[in-house]
């Protein structure tokens, strides 16, 4: 598995598969985890062999993906950084002539180096326009991680989940079930 300049993916559309909780482990940054063990307990969060915190993992899948699949940070606004992005890899470029055409993304003046994640089944659905939209909106999630997704994750909303009025009691009686 392999990342693969953005130019020769064609199409890509979130497919709500679920894959990406199942195949990998999410690293937290220092926000995310501090946020998500506020609200959630340590039983939500484990450590990886480098010691970054990362979201748990029972039975192979994330402690927050549903039973459809689905993320149930997202809805609540909590879905972090490097789930917002994936399946995409994308690196500013300070000169033009250090990205190749095939990776070459230009968006608010700026130069970026793009790439697709080979693994995801989103490649070769949708359109092109999607991708191109999808890329243009992780740029902006890698500049700001609190805005808001819309093409580049599934057009599926969970029902039921909200953080209005939550309390910690309430956290912890909903992160026993996320976890149980």
């Amino acid at each position: 598995m392999s990342y693969l300049p953005w130019r020769r993916v064609g199409s890509w559309h979130c497919l709500a598969c679920g894959e990406c909780c199942r195949k990998f482990t999410v690293i937290l940054t220092t926000y995310e985890y501090a946020l998500l063990t506020n609200l959630f307990g340590q039983r939500v969060v484990e450590l990886n062999s480098r010691g970054d915190p990362c979201l748990r993992r029972v039975q192979g899948v994330c402690v927050f993906q549903s039973s459809e699949g689905l993320c149930r940070l997202q809805p609540l606004g909590l879905k972090p950084l490097a789930c917002k992005v994936w399946p995409f890899k994308v690196v500013e470029v300070k000169n033009i002539g250090e990205a190749g055409e095939a990776d070459l993304f230009i968006h608010g003046g700026r130069a970026y180096r793009v790439y697709v994640h080979s693994s995801c089944n989103g490649i070769g659905h949708g359109s092109r326009e999607e991708l191109v939209e999808a890329i243009k909106e992780v740029i902006e999630i890698k500049r700001n991680p609190h805005r808001p997704q819309l093409y580049s994750t599934a057009r599926v909303k969970e029902r039921g989940l909200s953080l209005r009025g939550l309390t910690s009691t309430m956290a912890y009686a909903l992160s026993a079930r996320l976890v149980a």
